[in-house]
């Protein structure tokens, strides 16, 4: 999970997305349009599908989106508990 790079992009059509390359690189990308808050959680969103290997799991999207909103929010709680 060290290997990534977060970049904001101005007219990305959702609030985030993350990609592979094919050296194993990933790429989040996430939209400048919103606030930085919002833009935080929103990394720790995508972050959360790289923790959780969904980039090479085949399976639900929906599920997959659900259990990335549900570590992401844990991870939102700790951090705002320090």
């Amino acid at each position: 999970m060290d290997d990534y790079t977060v970049r904001l992009i101005d007219d990305l059509p959702c609030d985030g997305m993350i990609m592979e390359s094919p050296d194993g690189h990933a790429n989040i990308y996430i939209s400048a349009r919103l606030t930085e808050e919002r833009q935080k959680r929103v990394t720790l969103h995508e972050l959360e599908h790289l923790r959780c290997g969904h980039l090479h799991k085949e399976g639900s999207v929906e599920e997959m989106e659900k259990e990335a909103d549900e570590k992401s929010a844990i991870s939102a709680k700790k951090i705002s508990n320090r």
